[in-house]
């Protein structure tokens, strides 16, 4: 439906098979949902030291505070 446009349809909020199976007639590509995987929690924080090493757990809000800069992040 959408290919002259090069766009893909990403339907969000599957819960049920129902759903699923109406979405995939229509020609959605992507969907993601309950039905998929319920949230997980999030990926671990990872702050980088200024010679690019990995810096220890703790450093996170450091990580987060410090301006980005060149590769090193």
């Amino acid at each position: 439906m959408y290919d002259d446009l090069s766009i893909e349809v990403v339907a969000e909020g599957i819960e049920t098979c129902a759903e699923r199976d109406t979405l995939v007639s229509l020609g959605c590509d992507k969907l993601q949902g309950y039905l998929f995987a319920k949230p997980a929690r999030g990926f671990p924080a990872v702050a980088w030291d200024e010679n690019g090493s990995k810096a220890c757990e703790g450093a996170r809000e450091e990580f987060l505070a410090a301006p980005a800069s060149g590769s090193e992040r």
